[in-house]
């Protein structure tokens, strides 16, 4: 059983700026990095019973992130 996650309803305001801003470092086009974001918080409200607190949530979120935009 993982560590518990703060209130996904706060993840938008807590996390949204700072993954939107590495998306479009990587992907360099704005309603792409938009997406991955959107699709980074569905995966991680699906997957945050896994989260093991080895890292911090917003560590948790970028790897998450990273296997979207690959």
């Amino acid at each position: 059983m993982g560590m518990p996650v703060s209130n996904p309803e706060s993840w938008p305001d807590l996390y949204g700026d700072f993954l939107y801003r590495v998306a479009i470092l990587r992907v360099r086009e704005a309603s792409v990095a938009e997406e991955i974001v959107q699709e980074t918080f569905l995966a991680a409200l699906q997957a945050r019973g896994r989260f093991a607190g080895q890292s911090t949530e917003r560590s948790w979120l970028v790897g998450i992130m990273k296997h979207k935009i690959v």
